[in-house]
């Protein structure tokens, strides 16, 4: 199947280098290549010294193929807390404004993607035009203790809680946000 579709990965960093190893080394392993990186850095801000976050995107040289944009709220935890929260929502809306992407998923820093995933989001919305998201079952790893290479070939657990509730879903309150993908609304 060509590529057909454009994928924004949007990933969520928040000062968890560690973890964040396992997300980034499965987007470099994917089979599919029309997709785009917006590392959506939440780390605590201040303008003295490089927030880990970045530190992980330009050491890494990320942004290098132009497929890796970085987003940083530029917050403080004073500033989060003054307001109520953070401005990590705002710079997601952003980022997929910014994109010209076909479809989005969201992954947490302490989240991996399968291989295949982002050829499977291709070919899945590819033969299903009428459907405007999905969700998929999630494999159980611990990110503390393990990569996410020694997860793969694990089965699914379908009594988990992320995996037991079936279509129809409203996705709301029992499942991980890394396990849904949407078509992005173009204006």
């Amino acid at each position: 199947m060509s590529e057909q579709l454009k994928i924004q990965v949007l990933l969520f960093f928040y000062e968890r280098r560690k973890l964040v190893g396992n997300a980034l080394r499965s987007i470099a392993a994917q089979t599919y290549s029309n997709y785009e990186v917006a590392f959506i850095d939440d780390s605590e801000y201040d303008p003295r010294y490089v927030s880990s976050g970045e530190d992980i995107f330009y050491s890494n040289k990320l942004g290098l193929d132009g497929r890796y944009i970085l987003y940083q709220t530029k917050d403080t935890k004073a500033d989060k807390l003054a307001r109520g929260g953070s401005q990590f929502g705002r710079m997601t809306n952003l980022a997929m404004a910014n994109s010209n992407a076909d479809i989005c998923i969201m992954l947490c820093d302490d989240d991996a993607l399968e291989s295949n995933y982002l050829k499977n989001l291709n070919e899945f919305f590819t033969n299903h035009q009428e459907i405007n998201y999905c969700y998929s079952d999630v494999v159980i790893y611990d990110p503390l203790v393990e990569n996410y290479e020694d997860a793969i070939g694990r089965p699914v657990d379908h009594n988990h809680f992320l995996n037991v509730n079936k279509n129809p879903h409203p996705l709301g309150n029992s499942k991980d946000s890394s396990q849904v993908a949407w078509r992005r609304c173009s204006d």
